[in-house]
């Protein structure tokens, strides 16, 4: 209420200052921001990215009406889920950081913030798809085969993960070992979804996570071992303020 939107953002798109000031008010003060020195406020540094993507994002903004800050955010969380594991920065000897990002894209309805993230991941949700078509067909033909000639069986490698508990997230990270992306459109359903099946631990568990260290979930006694010496699991979604 009473919120001053300059004419140049786009409509539903809230400042950081604004959003703390809205926190303020709905906690009756007690989570009012801390009063420091006055900041310039600056866009997104889009010349930071390459030239195709810096087209791209202008040309978004200016025909779908998608915020540059929400669409530039989405493409580079949807790089760092391609990327993977494979690749790190090395700052100095010992010392390596892999592209390992979780995004939350903050706005009011109808800000066009989903639309965002689902364009960024289009990719990769088309090469799940195409990953799927070939796994059945290898699928098919195992099955087929003769037990005693019979390669190892086939599994579905992909990248892109909407719900799965802890347990399935290694597994599905076991299959992929280059890592694998939580999507979730509402991040707020991610969030309610901890120790839906139990009295804690996944909290900890994510938190295992972030830190790019080992997973090895063990609470299911009949299935097979999994262990992911360098997890790599980016999350991203979006939420209202």
């Amino acid at each position: 209420k009473n919120m001053k939107i300059p004419t140049n953002t786009p409509l539903g798109a809230v400042s950081i200052d604004e959003l703390a000031q809205d926190i303020a008010e709905r906690t009756n003060g007690r989570h009012a921001p801390t009063k420091g020195p006055e900041k310039p406020k600056t866009a997104f540094p889009l010349e930071v990215l390459p030239a195709k993507c810096r087209q791209i994002i202008t040309e978004a903004d200016a025909a779908l009406g998608i915020p540059p800050a929400f669409l530039a955010g989405a493409i580079i969380y949807a790089a760092a889920a391609a990327i993977g594991s494979t690749h790190a920065l090395e700052v100095k000897p010992g010392s390596r950081h892999y592209a390992l990002i979780w995004l939350c894209l903050i706005g009011n309805p109808n800000a066009n913030k989903s639309a965002a993230l689902k364009w960024a991941m289009q990719p990769l949700l088309d090469a799940d798809a195409d990953a799927y078509e070939a796994y059945q067909a290898e699928a098919g033909e195992w099955k087929g085969s003769g037990a005693e000639s019979r390669g190892e069986k086939p599994v579905w490698a992909k990248t892109v993960v909407h719900d799965a508990t802890p347990e399935a997230v290694a597994a599905l990270h076991f299959r992929n070992r280059r890592g694998i992306a939580i999507f979730r459109d509402e991040i707020a359903g991610w969030l309610k979804s901890f120790n839906r099946y139990n009295a804690g631990g996944e909290q900890e568990f994510w938190l295992q996570v972030w830190s790019g260290g080992a997973i090895a979930p063990d609470r299911k006694s009949d299935a097979e071992p999994v262990f992911i010496r360098q997890a790599f699991i980016p999350i991203g979604g979006t939420i209202q303020p």
